[in-house]
C-alpha cells in the first residue's frame, strides 16, 4: 500500500506490521533450528573431548568421524544464522518499502529466496549429519 496524504497514519503502519508477522513467525522456526543444532554441536564436542582423552589407533578414525559431523553442524548453524539474518532484512524492507524508499518488492522477493535457500541448506547439512551419525552408530554396533 502506497503511503498517501489521505491515509490515516494507523492504517498504513498496521498494514506494513501484518505484512511482516509472517517473517517473524519464520525467525521463531530459525532459532528453534538453531537451538537443535546448537544441542547437537554441544553433544558432538562432549564426545570428541572424551574419545580425545583415549586416543588409541581405532580412536583416531573416531576422531575423524567427530570432526566432520562438527564440521557439518557448523555449517548447518552458519547457514541457519544467514537466513536469520536475511528475514530480518526482509521485515525491515517491508517497512522501509512504503515509507522511505518507495517500492522494494523485487529487494524483499530476492532477499526471501535467498533466506529460503539458507534455510534449505541448513537442512540439507542437518540431515547428512544425522545420516552419517546412525551410518556410524550402526558400524560400531555391528563391529
Amino acid at each position: 500500500m502506497a503511503i498517501t496524504t489521505e491515509t490515516p497514519g494507523y492504517m498504513w503502519i498496521s498494514e506494513e506490521i501484518g505484512l511482516a508477522i509472517t517473517p517473524v513467525f519464520l525467525l521463531t522456526a530459525i532459532v528453534t533450528i538453531l537451538l537443535l543444532l546448537s544441542g547437537r554441536m554441544a553433544r558432538i564436542a562432549d564426545r570428541f573431548v572424551t574419545e580425545d582423552s583415549t586416543t588409541s589407533e581405532t580412536d583416531a578414525h573416531m576422531m575423524k568421524g567427530l570432526l566432520l559431523r562438527m564440521r557439518l553442524t557448523q555449517s548447518a548453524i552458519l547457514c541457519a544464522v544467514a537466513a536469520g539474518l536475511l528475514i530480518s532484512m526482509v521485515v525491515v524492507l517491508i517497512f522501509l518499502s512504503d515509507t522511505i524508499l518507495g517500492d522494494l518488492s523485487a529487494a524483499i522477493m530476492v532477499a526471501f529466496i535467498a533466506a529460503m535457500g539458507f534455510i534449505w541448506l541448513a537442512l540439507a547439512l542437518f540431515l547428512v549429519e544425522i545420516s552419517y551419525a546412525a551410518a556410524r552408530t550402526a558400524r560400531d554396533l555391528i563391529d
